[in-house]
């Protein structure tokens, strides 16, 4: 632990941010980097280095208020219609099943595997036209970056649409293995691989992040500018 703080504190504090929001945003990158990255196999100022680079890259900054709103519009009546009844029956086994009480860690993965097979087999099936690639899960998968092999993290969930070497992806999850109580940035480190990689290959578009335990779900988005939307938070009955 001491070395990850030792990253987080060398990296932030050589950092020439106007925007308090900016460096926020920056600072959350760096700190889950040393955390959920491995680089174990490289020194701390190799470690430094990479995710400095990583930023440069990035160039990370806030979005104006008027994207976020934009962004995180949704039709609420239109997501309940998508999900049929047996989905909440499913949900309300899980707590029959594995423990008599609401919420509870026990039931956090089988919940979140439900949900994102679900999500998914309900999104496909509601298509009006015909795709060319049909988007597929993986789950417990490592993606490395291609920019910088050094650059690599694991996920729960990330969501394909196209061949993996083209990085046709927009879409990861992490999962909390325990409850959790307030934002979490967690996929932002797969984020920035991705969205590294992407940039690399010349797309324009962002990508989007999800950290949950099930219950309680942080959204977050990185624009192909490198703008950062402030995270969202939704949290199902429990």
């Amino acid at each position: 632990m001491p070395v990850l703080q030792h990253i987080c504190c060398c990296t932030v504090s050589s950092m020439s941010v106007k925007s308090r929001k900016s460096k926020r945003i920056r600072a959350q990158l760096v700190r889950q980097c040393a955390c959920r990255l491995d680089l174990s196999l490289i020194t701390v100022d190799q470690a430094k280095d990479t995710i400095s680079r990583l930023l440069r890259r990035l160039n990370l900054s806030s979005s104006p208020t008027g994207l976020e709103k934009w962004l995180w519009k949704t039709n609420q009546e239109n997501l309940e219609f998508l999900m049929p009844e047996s989905f909440e029956n499913l949900m309300e086994d899980f707590v029959l099943a594995i423990l008599p009480t609401s919420a509870n860690s026990a039931s956090i993965r089988p919940r979140l595997d439900a949900i994102c097979l679900q999500l998914l087999a309900v999104t496909r099936k509601n298509q009006r036209k015909a795709v060319i690639e049909t988007p597929y899960w993986r789950s417990n998968s490592t993606i490395t970056s291609p920019v910088d092999p050094v650059l690599k993290t694991s996920v729960d969930y990330i969501l394909w649409y196209g061949p993996r070497e083209e990085w046709s992806t927009q879409l990861v999850i992490i999962r909390r293995d325990r409850l959790i109580h307030d934002e979490s940035w967690a996929a932002l480190p797969a984020m920035a691989i991705i969205q590294d990689a992407r940039k690399a290959r010349g797309y324009e578009s962002g990508v989007y992040g999800v950290c949950t335990d099930s219950y309680t779900w942080t959204f977050l988005h990185l624009t192909h500018h490198g703008q950062e939307i402030s995270p969202r938070q939704g949290t199902r009955e429990k």
